[in-house]
């Protein structure tokens, strides 16, 4: 199975964690999309299961998101990553950090699985489970709720700005 890390590829950003999963999840791959400053390390300690991309358009992060099976955020420091949230567009869940500030709508919206940054084990025991399809299937399916709720908000906002328009007027 494919699963896509989309993120500035710095040490900073945990990814080193994710890298060494896979070096024990023989049979599955990493995509890692983004580029940075320690992508050379990165790449050095990555076994043949991990395939960078570099920085890519719009266009083909949407294909490899569709082709991807689940997407794996870190991140310890992010206040809200977008990338779960982009690949909930199509339907895939997410492997999360629970330190991580979208970690927070995971944990509401059961879209994700939340996972300790700093344990290495955590992180391969929730790569298994998501690969479970039961699990899978409900994670996917609460991905459409979570999309749903936002689509309300989005269209509630929009709604405020053309009454606050006319009350301008």
């Amino acid at each position: 199975m494919n699963f896509i890390l989309v993120s500035r590829l710095g040490i900073p950003k945990n990814i080193e964690i994710v890298i060494k999963a896979f070096k024990v999840l023989k049979e599955d791959y990493l995509w890692i999309v983004g580029d940075g400053k320690d992508r050379k390390y990165f790449e050095s300690i990555a076994s043949n299961n991990v395939k960078f991309f570099g920085f890519v358009g719009e266009e083909e992060l949407k294909e490899l998101y569709k082709k991807a099976y689940a997407c794996i955020m870190p991140h310890v420091y992010e206040p809200f990553g977008l990338v779960p949230y982009e690949i909930a567009k199509y339907g895939k869940p997410s492997i999360i950090s629970e330190l991580s500030g979208i970690g927070y709508l995971a944990k509401k919206y059961k879209f994700g699985l939340l996972f300790n940054p700093y344990d290495l084990n955590d992180l391969i025991e929730k790569i298994k489970m998501i690969k479970d399809k039961r699990i899978y299937k409900e994670l996917s399916r609460n991905t459409k709720k979570l999309m749903n709720e936002i689509n309300k908000i989005i269209e509630i906002n929009k709604f405020i700005e053309i009454i606050e328009d006319e009350l301008e007027r």
